[in-house]
């Protein structure tokens, strides 16, 4: 089966089989032992954010905050 026809046959299911299809599929990427390489661009990245983080730790908005001011803005 091609990808372009497993796309299609998930295009036919519901909203919520579409859902759980994606969990599950979650759930075994999740389960397997696959190693997921990072682009180099993606760990230069974090590692900058993470240096800058160390530098300036109370620059950070905590999760709770960022939904508070996302919710006030919206």
């Amino acid at each position: 089966m091609t990808y372009e026809l497993i796309l299609d046959e998930i295009s036919q299911l519901t909203i919520a089989q579409r859902i759980l299809l994606l969990e599950e599929a979650w759930d075994r990427i999740f389960q397997s032992n696959e190693e997921i390489e990072i682009p180099r661009w993606q760990r230069e990245e974090l590692d900058k954010r993470l240096a800058e983080h160390k530098t300036h730790p109370n620059d950070a908005t905590n999760a709770n905050e960022f939904h508070a001011t996302l919710r006030k803005s919206l």
